[in-house]
């Protein structure tokens, strides 16, 4: 099995470009969404974190207040390697888990957003696909989804690796600065040429 690495900075179009490799038939790991569902009310994620930080960043139903949370993590750099610390193994027990499942495919994609930023990671996948923006669009990106402040938006992009670190240590690169179609059609031809390859090894 071939794993790819999908990576790209925060509004880059991650999310979108593993929803096209979906409806291709391809399976999709994303670390982003496990990290979602361990963090909900009594997963394993969630009574870690209640048990490091305490009921503050609970909302009134007692579920996780995402945005107040991402605010302070990305405020106090403290808050974010206790979190870390909490998710990531967590993360990468249910990651394994899911590559077992998909040992008889042809290639998987994995969604890691912090790719470049670990080992952990680097070790497993086979090659790393870039999905890149301009930097202003991100930005613009991330306010109208996350609903944020402009300042928290720039806080959690420069928590980042930089662009061009990241445009240096991909494979390959697709470009998401146009409409929807445009990144569907960079895919497609990025699929067939995969699946060329793949199947040529196996001949």
């Amino acid at each position: 099995m071939h794993i790819i690495g999908l990576t790209g900075g925060i509004g880059s179009g991650k999310s979108l470009a593993s929803s096209i490799f979906e409806d291709l038939g391809v399976p999709i790991i994303d670390l982003d969404m496990i990290a979602k569902k361990i963090s909900q009310k009594n997963e394993e994620g969630y009574k870690e974190i209640v048990k490091k930080f305490g009921s503050f960043y609970l909302d009134q139903s007692k579920n996780i207040d995402r945005k107040k949370l991402q605010a302070d993590v990305f405020s106090k750099p403290q808050y974010k390697k206790m979190l870390e610390e909490i998710l990531h193994p967590l993360i990468y027990k249910e990651f394994l888990t899911r590559i077992k499942a998909n040992n008889n495919k042809i290639y998987i994609i994995v969604v890691i957003p912090l790719l470049f930023e670990t080992t952990t990671y680097q070790k497993i996948i086979n090659e790393s696909l870039l999905i890149d923006c301009s930097e202003e669009l991100q930005l613009k990106r991330i306010i109208k989804r996350d609903g944020i402040t402009n300042e928290l938006a720039k806080k959690i992009m420069g928590a980042q690796m930089t662009r061009n670190k990241k445009i240096n240590e991909a494979d390959t690169i697709i470009e998401n600065n146009g409409s929807k179609n445009i990144l569907k059609t960079n895919i497609l031809y990025y699929h067939k040429d995969i699946l060329e390859k793949l199947n040529e090894k196996l001949l």
